[in-house]
């Protein structure tokens, strides 16, 4: 009787053993699994529309990641290149990209990134200092231009051991010039009519970006002086109240000297033809900077302000004078 006691115990503490081991096991095999390297994307508000009329950068859309992985420390350190432009895609809800890469839970990481991930201009990374260059940028009204952004700092250090997702922080790396128009009080209720505006004097040339800590943008001095007709704003019936929104415009930085409007418009059956504003100073127009121009129309003179909108998230202030044909028109 007591043997069989004896067994019974005995078979009881190798049935827990086995349930103890089958549990140990489990969990070693769930840690020692290879963890995917994954990407997500942060851009501000005003990213959708800039780089397509559709795309939302944060769900949709594709950008190049750069990265490497390095081992050891000190002058043991080994670096070894694990992303060499690679494109990331918005796909079934998620950014995915092929061949799949695993965190290495003994090395540290680093990656930076450019969107869109195809465009017309060319990208490439210094390996040593991890700046970027994106060369053959072109200015274009917005919606058809590409509108290129950069994550400035990218992500250093990252240790393999935390694994997880990597999220990118973009900023726009060009400047975005808007057209406002308005008309002016009248002492009778007819309306103005804007026909024609059309916006010229910048450096049309392709530009070259070279990610530094001082001047970035570079550009040909020689070359055809741009020009931009918003024709589908022709024939706008324009408020004394509300601003009208003729268009915008995504330029390379750069310091434009003669920036000009021409503007053409009806009062009635009046019309008044070729009416032009020029900048009589220097205009610098700044990385990720939002320019905004308030053309105010009327039968007596031509009024234009500015105002800045930095980061391309929040209002800014800021005058600049411009003069029409006959002089200089004071600012409202």
């Amino acid at each position: 009787m007591k043997k069989n006691y004896f067994m019974l115990a005995a078979a009881t503490m190798l049935f827990a053993a086995c349930a103890e081991t089958d549990v140990l096991v489990d969990v070693s095999e769930k840690e020692s699994a290879p963890q995917e390297i994954s990407f997500d994307a942060f851009a501000n508000k005003a990213t959708r529309a800039e780089i397509n009329s559709v795309i939302d950068l944060q769900t949709e859309g594709e950008f190049t990641v750069w990265g490497w992985k390095t081992q050891g420390t000190g002058i043991s350190a080994v670096s070894t290149t694990i992303f060499d432009e690679q494109k990331v895609t918005y796909t079934n809800d998620n950014w995915g990209y092929t061949p799949t890469q695993y965190w290495d839970k003994t090395a540290t990481y680093d990656f930076y990134a450019v969107a869109p991930a195809e465009g017309d201009a060319t990208y490439s990374i210094n390996n040593t200092t991890k700046m970027i260059t994106i060369d053959g940028v072109k200015s274009g009204p917005s919606g058809t231009a590409t509108d290129y952004l950069l994550d400035r700092d990218g992500v250093i250090d990252h240790p393999g051991s935390t694994g997880g997702t990597v999220q990118f922080n973009f900023k726009h790396i060009m400047s975005k010039i808007t057209i406002q128009v308005k008309q002016a009080e009248l002492d009778d209720d007819k309306d103005v009519i804007l026909t024609d505006l059309t916006m010229s004097g910048w450096n049309s040339n392709p530009g070259k970006f070279v990610q530094n800590a001082n001047s970035e943008w570079s550009i040909a001095t020689s070359g055809t002086a741009g020009t931009y007709q918003f024709v589908s704003r022709a024939n706008q019936t324009l408020s004394t109240s509300v601003a009208y929104e003729a268009g915008s415009y995504l330029m390379v930085p750069q310091t434009v000297a003669s920036l000009s409007f021409t503007i053409s418009y009806k009062i009635g059956e009046e019309t008044f033809l070729a009416h032009t504003g020029v900048m009589p100073a220097a205009e610098i127009w700044n990385t990720n900077t939002h320019y905004t121009y308030t053309i105010t129309v009327g039968p007596e003179a031509i009024k234009f302000s500015v105002s800045s909108v930095e980061s391309w998230d929040g209002q800014g202030d800021g005058n600049t004078v411009i003069q029409d044909s006959d002089g200089t028109i004071g600012i409202e």
